[in-house]
């Protein structure tokens, strides 16, 4: 078969190995080239799971914040911060673990298959423990807010103490009053202080 293909002149089909050569070396150049085409590929598929929980973690992490800054308002406009108000920081942020270990479950199988040692290698261990530390932040905020919660009571009853010791005080300055101008207080004096 190769005496057919070889003609007079030491061609090979009407090539001379020279330009056999160059063609093998262009051939093994773009297919290594469809190779790399491939991995780069393999990586933007794994990176558009990652890319879209990365933009979830954003909404929650928006969300969260303005939750918080509702709780700040209501705070500091003096009204009651109720359970409600924790327990959608306590969802949200259980929603934002369920995230981050999606992520790190991602960045598990990307691991798996780089290189021990390289940079990318390194890159990814450093985004698996800072979603280990986001998650551990997380769950120390949710036990901070079911702390707040079981709290919900005895601040109203401290607020209702602080109250009774105002409306004292001021009952206590008008007998105080009272007794300083020379009037003797009556019984329907105390009562009609004590209904205001």
């Amino acid at each position: 078969y190769q005496k057919a293909l070889e003609s007079e002149d030491g061609t090979y089909a009407g090539k001379t190995a020279d330009e056999w050569k160059k063609e093998y070396t262009e051939l093994d150049t773009e297919i290594n080239q469809v190779k790399i085409d491939i991995i780069e590929l393999q990586d933007e598929i794994d990176n558009i799971d990652m890319k879209n929980l990365s933009n979830q973690l954003d909404d929650l992490e928006r969300q969260a914040t303005k939750l918080e800054d509702s709780i700040e308002l209501k705070e500091t406009n003096g009204e009651k911060v109720t359970e409600s108000d924790y327990k959608a920081l306590i969802s949200n942020s259980e929603q934002q673990v369920a995230n981050l270990e999606e992520q790190n479950r991602l960045l598990e199988e990307q691991l798996s298959e780089v290189e021990e040692g390289s940079d990318k290698y390194y890159e990814i261990q450093n985004q698996i423990q800072d979603n280990e530390e986001a998650i551990a932040r997380c769950k120390q905020e949710q036990a901070e807010w079911n702390e707040e919660i079981k709290n919900i009571p005895l601040k109203e009853l401290n607020s209702e103490l602080d109250e009774l010791e105002d409306n004292l005080n001021s009952i206590q300055n008008e007998i105080d009053i009272a007794e300083a101008s020379g009037k003797k207080i009556t019984e329907s004096d105390y009562q009609r202080m004590i209904a205001n």
